[in-house]
């Protein structure tokens, strides 16, 4: 590995924009969705690992050893970049797909941090700029008045969540590599006050209680204010008392209402583009709408011979063999009257979904005779 730095950043399209760039050093894509799936405090030990990859695979149909496996090698290479004398440099975006995973990150590595590292080098970059300004649009992480200033030792970053000219900025993988290279002299040391407030990020997010996100944005919001957004739009993903839905829920059912019918394909790109701060995949979608209409009482309807696609499936695929529209529930909870266990119903359980460390149960009142 380059003795130099070793750049961490958020999947395969990132970095292969850092590689041809020419920025020197390492490239460690990290490939993790806490989007989908229980997020766990102490997420790399063996046990978290092998109940997330179960829910992986059952959901989303991603192999458990590939995903073991694809886990213990990017730890391998983080512990070896850890040890060695090369800075460390996280690339990540804004919305929550990456700030989820930065901080998962961000725990291990304070954890990490108890050791202190033989680190020699002196970190220079973004001379004149404020100490913990990292966002590459000037947006900053300005880290408050208590907030510690000493670097981590060899741990700096870039957190784009613009980039000047690019409209509609989505992410690293938009970007030229030159355009990428001139971010690099404006990445920053990670302060030791931003690290712990990133790994506190990480035990609210993973916490079954919810209300732990809303206490560490009352804590720590000034600290790390991208984060901050991102894990403000995590709590719109919980089900809400007026209508029972999230915001992808929302989003999809408005959607449908507005145009009647869609393909997969459409509706994905309709949704991206409104839910951008999620950052939210393919798969993470199709899992949301086949819940969406696999519930005892459906809220959309999906046509189609075959289940939409999961991880192992052929591509491209043929998007015209589904079409999908709002089923009556799913209209109703737009106007606010969401199907609601009553006294005396049968009830079922076994659906929902995981949001962070916490599980949105789906519950459904019994299903009336035929």
């Amino acid at each position: 590995m380059n003795d130099q730095y070793v750049h961490i950043t958020n999947g395969d399209a990132a970095a292969e924009r850092i590689r041809a760039s020419g920025i020197p050093g390492e490239v460690l894509p990290w490939r993790e969705s806490w989007l989908d799936g229980p997020a766990e405090p102490i997420w790399e030990r063996p046990d978290a690992t092998a109940r997330r990859a179960s829910w992986l695979e059952r959901e989303l149909g991603i192999p458990a050893p590939v995903y073991a496996l694809q886990r213990r090698e990017l730890l391998t290479a983080l512990d070896r970049a850890w040890s060695g004398e090369a800075e460390i440099v996280l690339w990540f975006e804004y919305d929550l797909f990456d700030q989820a995973m930065l901080a998962s990150l961000l725990h291990l590595l304070s954890r990490k941090a108890e050791i202190p590292r033989s680190f020699g080098r002196a970190h220079t970059p973004a001379a004149g700029r404020p100490a913990g300004a990292v966002s590459a649009a000037g947006t900053g992480m300005p880290g408050g008045e208590a907030c510690p200033r000493e670097p981590v030792p060899g741990l700096s970053w870039v957190i784009a969540d613009s980039f000047p000219g690019v409209t509609d900025f989505r992410g690293l993988g938009q970007l030229t590599p030159a355009q990428i290279d001139s971010l690099w002299p404006q990445r920053t040391p990670v302060l030791t006050g931003q690290l712990a407030a990133g790994a506190r990020a990480w035990t609210a997010f993973a916490s079954p209680d919810p209300s732990a996100v809303e206490d560490w944005l009352g804590r720590d919001a000034a600290v790390l204010p991208v984060m901050a957004e991102a894990l403000r739009v995590h709590l719109k993903r919980l089900p809400a008392k007026e209508d029972g839905l999230g915001i992808v829920e929302r989003t999809v059912l408005r959607l449908l209402e507005r145009s009647g019918a869609f393909t997969p394909d459409k509706l994905f790109q309709a949704a991206s583009a409104e839910l951008a701060m999620l950052g939210m995949g393919d798969l993470t979608f199709w899992a949301e709408l086949k819940r969406m209409a696999g519930r005892p009482v459906p809220l959309i309807e999906i046509e189609g011979a075959e289940p939409l696609p999961s991880f192992t499936a052929p591509h491209p695929a043929d998007w015209s063999m589904w079409q999908i529209r709002a089923a009556g529930a799913g209209l109703e909870a737009l106007k606010g009257n969401p199907v609601r266990r009553k006294r005396g119903d049968g009830e079922f359980h076994g659906g929902g979904r995981w949001l962070g460390g916490y599980f949105a149960a789906d519950s459904f009142p019994k299903p009336p005779r035929a």
